[in-house]
């Protein structure tokens, strides 16, 4: 019998192992380690239930394929690749102007950029003011 957070996490055929055997866990052990972790602080009594184990898993985001997200895009009629990177690239230049309140400095380490003159040329080239 395994022992996680003080309680007992049973090994018999109808444990709540058989789940964590057959859950993808993506983020490894960390995400099994987390999960065990939460079982054992919600659990009622001395040993972790399938039900605990259940409760503790949290859901992943899923993702529809609407055709909006930018890596996911068909591309059998071709792809507007210049227009993509635009996109991209406008987007974190403005969003890190915006988040350092304007500091090029800071806005140009946030996204990469070796200094605040580099970034400045990225804000001209995309068009960004």
């Amino acid at each position: 019998m395994a022992h996680h957070g003080g309680k007992h996490l049973s090994s018999s055929s109808s444990c709540p192992t058989y789940g964590v055997h057959l859950y993808v866990w993506p983020g490894n052990i960390r995400e099994l380690t987390n999960t065990l972790t939460r079982a054992a602080v919600w659990s009622a009594g001395s040993t972790i239930t399938g039900q605990d184990i259940a409760e503790a898993l949290l859901e992943l985001p899923t993702t529809t394929d609407t055709g909006d997200d930018i890596l996911n895009r068909p591309i059998e009629d071709g792809v507007d690749l210049p227009s993509l990177i635009q996109e991209v690239a406008s987007h974190y230049l403005r969003r890190s102007l915006d988040v350092t309140a304007g500091n090029k400095s800071s806005a140009a380490k946030l996204v990469g950029l070796s200094s605040y003159q580099t970034l400045t040329n990225w804000l001209q080239k995309y068009g960004v003011d």
